[in-house]
């Protein structure tokens, strides 16, 4: 009975970060009973709290199972009580927010030490881990992040339908927590157009009909250097924070892939512009080749034993780990004015990252309570991409306008040029629309605010 509190708890949970308040459903109904009208955001977190308390009362329920337990993979007390925590932040309760998050620490859940390592098969049940998605080898059961986020260059061949944008790679620190600037770097990056700024991500050695068809694009050939080009991009993701590079593969980096989607491993650059595959020294492939994207590193499986089939990878999806926790309850003590002890839960984060910790040195010594709030978003920014998680964040905060649907934004390329623009059409995307087909069959639901039934 508490398992099933703890699940309709979550997808409640889901509903209201997304419609602010949906109709309360308790009991079995028909589909002709379908028809009360929606609960205000409020009585919604009421009601899931009422559920995860619920869950944490019953005694035969338990603190965490460990790693290799039959059970794993069940709701156990520590997921009820993560969950509830962050019902508190959408509650600003922060206080009982931060009390919940101690029992999570309390019952046993530590980091990982290994960032990159964590997001393989074999540490999916470290004790960083507290609520995942369980996935097997077999159709159906397992995810399908190879297919959205990989390439061609992947085992399974996949369509990477999914970027890192450039405005998060940027957000990665430089390893001593310092901001990083393109101007650090390349001096006068900034002053080209965006445009020009193409010629730094060209490989070395192009041919003539490459160098005119850069030229045509708009690119400054006049700075591009035929043997170095290579070398003097990669500078710049050199030094940064380690998670940089666990969740992204940036140019010239190498990726462990397979041969045209055979079973022969192969070690890929990612170049631009794209030659071809190769057994050594070959080009990652994309399904987006005409363009030239970050691509993600983070959930793509590596060589060509890690995954059976593209559509079914092995490693659990984490919905819940203690790192997301450490930083829920650092923004609860920050929000209370604690910064002394929210900053000990950051640098957990930073410490296991490899990356300076907050108040080591000038560029990260904390200012003040706003100073730190920002710090700790930034940190969630560059933890959780690719986890399902900075989207409800940002909704959260209120700044998905200013981080995402700022002037010029855009689906971009990695020196910034826009593929396609981004349009903000106003504050109600906050709220997700009720479906139509959904009002069309209880007319008691009224549509959110903004959107047209």
């Amino acid at each position: 009975m508490a398992e099933c509190k703890f699940l309709r708890a979550y997808f409640y949970f889901r509903l209201n970060q997304l419609y602010k308040g949906v109709p309360i459903y308790l009991e079995p109904i028909l589909p002709d009973q379908a028809n009360k009208a929606r609960a205000t955001e409020e009585e919604v977190w009421t009601q899931v709290l009422t559920d995860l308390t619920d869950c944490i009362n019953e005694t035969n329920l338990p603190d965490r199972y460990p790693a290799g337990n039959a059970n794993y993979g069940r709701v156990t007390k520590s997921a009820a009580y993560a969950l509830r925590g962050k019902v508190y932040l959408y509650m600003k309760k922060w206080d009982l927010a931060a009390a919940d998050f101690a029992k999570v620490k309390a019952a046993g859940h530590s980091l990982f030490p290994d960032y990159k390592a964590l997001f393989k098969t074999a540490n999916e049940q470290s004790p960083e881990m507290i609520f995942s998605i369980q996935n097997v080898s077999q159709s159906g059961y397992g995810s399908s992040t190879q297919l959205y986020c990989g390439t061609r260059s992947s085992f399974g061949s996949g369509w990477n339908y999914y970027f890192p944008s450039p405005n998060l790679v940027d957000l990665y620190e430089n390893k001593d927590g310092s901001r990083f600037n393109w101007d650090d770097v390349i001096p006068g990056y900034s002053a080209l157009t965006i445009a020009e700024r193409e010629v730094y991500f060209l490989r070395n050695n192009l041919t003539e009909p490459e160098i005119a068809a850069a030229k045509g694009r708009g690119a400054k050939m006049s700075l591009y250097l035929p043997t170095g080009n290579e070398q003097r991009i990669a500078q710049a993701y050199m030094n940064r924070d380690p998670r940089l590079e666990a969740t992204v593969i940036t140019p010239y980096s190498t990726y462990l892939g397979s041969l045209n989607n055979t079973t022969t491993p192969a070690i890929a650059t990612l170049r631009w512009p794209y030659r071809a595959q190769a057994a050594t020294g070959g080009d990652i492939q994309t399904d987006t080749q005409n363009y030239f994207y970050y691509l993600y590193r983070k959930f793509v499986y590596e060589g060509v034993s890690e995954i059976v089939d593209r559509n079914f990878g092995p490693t659990d999806f984490p919905i819940i780990r203690y790192a997301d926790v450490l930083l829920m309850w650092a923004e609860a003590l920050n929000e209370q004015g604690m910064t002394t002890e929210a900053i000990e839960k950051v640098n957990e984060v930073r410490a296991r990252a490899g990356v300076a910790l907050l108040n080591s040195n000038s560029a990260t010594t904390v200012t003040g309570q706003a100073d730190l709030r920002e710090r700790i978003r930034n940190e969630r920014r560059v933890e959780f991409p690719n986890e399902g998680i900075n989207y409800f964040d940002e909704l959260r905060w209120k700044t998905w306008k200013e981080k995402v649907f700022y002037p010029g934004a855009g689906k971009k390329q990695v020196w910034g040029t826009n593929v396609s623009d981004y349009s903000y059409k106003g504050d109600f995307l906050y709220a997700w629309p009720i479906p139509t087909s959904e009002i069309q069959m209880n007319p008691n639901l009224v549509q959110n605010p903004g959107w047209i039934d």
